[in-house]
């Protein structure tokens, strides 16, 4: 699946948002041929990996699509 980046976002807030767990920044990364550390744009596209996820990490998941406004964006804004 392939998301847009939103305001301040990080890979680890996407992994939070998309698949419940910061844990899987680094597998995103990967994915998109980034560092961890790489400054992302506004509607920069990022690809998520199929991951099946359960439990903790599901209700996380569901957190964030039933409450669209409430996006992690954890980035420092640029100076």
């Amino acid at each position: 699946m392939k998301i847009k980046v939103q305001h301040n976002q990080t890979l680890f807030d996407i992994a939070l948002q998309y698949l419940g767990s910061t844990a899987y920044a680094m597998q995103i990364a990967i994915l998109n041929d980034m560092s961890l550390t790489d400054d992302l744009s506004v509607n920069d596209e990022i690809e998520i990996p199929e991951i099946e996820i359960t439990g903790r990490q599901q209700k996380v998941v569901k957190y964030y699509s039933s409450n669209p406004l409430k996006i992690p964006a954890t980035a420092a804004p640029k100076l």
